[in-house]
């Protein structure tokens, strides 16, 4: 999406954001604690990133983020020393 100016396209993304943790706690609100949309949205998988083009406009690009959850490590298996 393009805002022109930088200013312009920050904000959007700053409420985007916003909105994506209101839905998390709207969803805690609606969904059990075993459900996954409980305390979660289903924008968290988007990253949004702002870009400036060759002519000097903004553009807020959301980029669909993925995580393999067998390449997680948990902290609590780490050990101590590091």
């Amino acid at each position: 999406m393009c805002l022109g100016r930088y200013a312009e396209a920050h904000y959007f993304r700053l409420r985007c954001n916003k909105a994506r943790v209101l839905h998390r706690e709207e969803n805690k609100k609606t969904h059990a604690e075993n459900m996954p949309l409980y305390g979660a949205s289903e924008y968290d998988p988007l990253q949004l990133k702002l870009r400036e083009d060759h002519d000097g406009e903004w553009w807020v690009y959301a980029e669909r983020t993925s995580l393999d959850p067998a390449t997680v490590e948990l902290l609590s298996e780490m050990d101590n020393g590091n």
